[in-house]
Parts: C-alpha cells; structure tokens; sequence
C-alpha cells in the first residue's frame, strides 16, 4: 500500500512539476519577448528621431529608414500589454507633427513644442515598458538615451527666419 501511495505521489510531482516549469517557461519567454520588441522599439524610434531632427535642421527630406520602424512597431503590437500600446500612440503624433514641421519653412518655437512632446512621450513609454516587465519597477526620473534635452538640440540649430538679422 505505502509503494502504491509513493508511486501516485510521485506521479503527481513530476506531473505538478512540468505544469509549473512548463508556466514558468512560458513566462519568462514572454518576458524575453516584450523585452526584445521594447529594445527595437525604442531603437527604430531614437533612429527616426535622430533623422528626422537632421533633416529639419538641414532643411531636406527625411531619409529615415520607415520599413525597419513600421517592422518594430508591429513586432511590439504582438507582445505589448494595453497600457505600453497606449503609451506609442503620443509619440506616433509626435512623430506626425515632427514630419509635417520639416515640410515648411524652420519654426524652432513650434519645433520645440514637438520635442518636448518627444521626449515626454519617449519617457512615459519607457516607464510603462519597465513596469509591463517589472511591476515593482519605479519610474524613472530622468532618461539616459531617447531624444535630447531641448538646449542640446537648438545650439545645432540654424537660425529660423524669424531669428535672422536683416542686412
């Protein structure tokens, strides 16, 4: 009887045991998953950034690399939780405002409205991944990477017609 009883004991066990270990996979590949698509994310985003700030200060096109962003952005669509969807959708209106400034003539008072809501934007994505990953995790403060603080960004700036001197 006591060989029986071990026996079913350690039939439930392993059966138990691979529920909980199959679980525990499932969520840390989760887990690695959003991680990744956050990372790419935020890469093809500071890339777009980056590209788009240099064409409005060199006054041309932009040349962003669209495909890689749109790719990133459906990979995080897959494996995003609701509030980290939510938190893209203010930097894709940044990302709009940002292109439609580069069309007209250089508006920095305008430009850097756009950059705030960047970099505001960049920040509340980052807190809300870290979170979706951690929920223990605290905001942070202040970022390292994303979009450059605004004073950084206008000394590289040409002057806007309205700043420039008649001669």
């Amino acid at each position: 009887m006591t060989t029986g009883v071990g026996a079913v004991a350690t039939i439930i066990g392993i059966v138990v045991g691979g529920f909980v270990g199959r679980r525990s996979e499932e969520r840390k590949w989760v887990r690695d998953a959003k991680a990744e698509a956050f990372v790419k994310f935020l890469e093809q985003y500071v890339s777009l950034e980056i590209d788009l700030r240099d064409a409005y200060s060199e006054g041309r096109a932009d040349a962003a690399d669209w495909q890689g962003y749109n790719t990133a952005l459906v990979a995080l669509s897959l494996v995003a939780p609701r509030e980290v969807s939510a938190a893209v959708e203010p930097m894709e209106e940044a990302i709009q405002e940002m292109i439609i400034l580069g069309d007209g003539p250089p508006n920095h008072t305008e430009y850097e409205r756009v950059h705030a809501l960047m970099t505001e934007s960049y920040s509340k994505f980052v807190n809300e991944a870290r979170r979706s990953l951690d929920r223990k995790s605290e905001p942070l403060e202040f970022l390292v990477g994303g979009p450059p603080p605004w004073h950084m960004v206008r000394r590289w700036l040409p002057p806007s017609p309205a700043e420039r001197q008649p001669e």
